[in-house]
């Protein structure tokens, strides 16, 4: 056999065994993100418990109060009434559990919203299943939010707090639900495919391996990077942001708030926490968080 025949058969079975090799490294990528392992609701709180953000929350008489989504998956969670007509759901983050939006509810108590906590589909009580990063839990906060105002009436006013994945959830509802008071949105990512980035880039991984994981995410969980982006839900909704993040965010990526403030057409207020990491703003400077979010309710409440 002449040797350039043999070189390119060296070639081409080389490339093939490249691509086969990326393949394999998406794979392994897209099941380490959407296949994590998930903090028990008790090791959620006393987390909290022991960095003191939990001394100030107001005791909550909580009910149980599950929710059925429309393919059979049981959400668990919890409710605390109080005026039946303004309620706000708080939505946890990535491993996290519902005990998470417990550090964020005095805001909000004091002001007569009644609460919902609930553990996002494969966390905490949740049966453990794929975690979708907003994909299918904005679907899922969709049917919360219609079984909320099924029970107490189309008129009752809803609001969202969300931190970190929970917060990209919350704003990826905007595709689906115009109706909302406000939206809280602490440490979120401006979409997966900015997220997938920034942390390849973190692990020294090269970009071009993003289409290899984004097949992936296809293939093996029914969606694509570019289906979860906040930037394309903010962008025509009219619903009131507060954008809160650490400038020392490592797990998103700093300026996170900036881009989804440029992108919004709502009012919108973003606040910058100059020395704290990822969702540790409340932690690490209580005063100016309660400051900030309680300014955004005063605003939003003149206009």
């Amino acid at each position: 056999m002449d040797w350039f025949w043999i070189l390119l058969i060296v070639f081409g079975a080389l490339v093939v065994l490249i691509v086969a090799l990326l393949f394999i490294i998406g794979r392994i990528l897209v099941l380490k993100i959407c296949r994590p392992d998930h903090y028990s609701r008790d090791y959620c709180y006393k987390t909290d418990q022991e960095k003191g953000v939990l001394v100030d929350c107001p005791p909550l008489k909580r009910d149980r109060w599950n929710f059925l989504m429309p393919d059979g998956y049981c959400i668990h969670g919890d409710v605390s009434l109080q005026d039946p007509k303004k309620f706000i759901l708080f939505v946890h983050g990535y491993t996290w559990s519902r005990e998470g939006g417990l550090k964020y509810v005095k805001y909000f108590y004091s002001e007569g919203y009644s609460v919902i906590l609930y553990d996002q589909r494969g966390h905490g009580d949740n049966r453990d299943v794929a975690t979708t990063m907003g994909y299918q839990e904005a679907k899922d906060l969709k049917e919360i939010i219609r079984q909320i105002r099924e029970q107490y009436g189309k008129e009752t006013e809803i609001a969202l707090h969300g931190e970190s994945m929970g917060a990209a959830t919350a704003l990826e509802v905007l595709k689906y639900e115009k109706d909302l008071s406000f939206i809280v949105a602490d440490s979120p990512y401006s979409s997966l495919r900015n997220l997938v980035k920034f942390q390849f880039g973190l692990m020294h991984l090269p970009s071009f391996l993003i289409p290899f994981s984004n097949f992936w995410f296809k293939k093996c969980f029914g969606f694509k990077l570019d289906d979860v982006s906040a930037l394309d839900a903010v962008k025509d909704s009219h619903v009131p942001l507060l954008l809160l993040q650490g400038d020392d965010d490592l797990l998103v990526g700093k300026g996170q708030i900036d881009l989804l403030r440029d992108h919004t057409s709502a009012y919108c207020e973003a606040y910058h926490f100059p020395s704290s990491q990822h969702t540790c703003e409340r932690f690490d400077s209580p005063e100016e968080y309660e400051k900030d979010v309680r300014h955004f309710l005063t605003n939003i409440l003149r206009k």
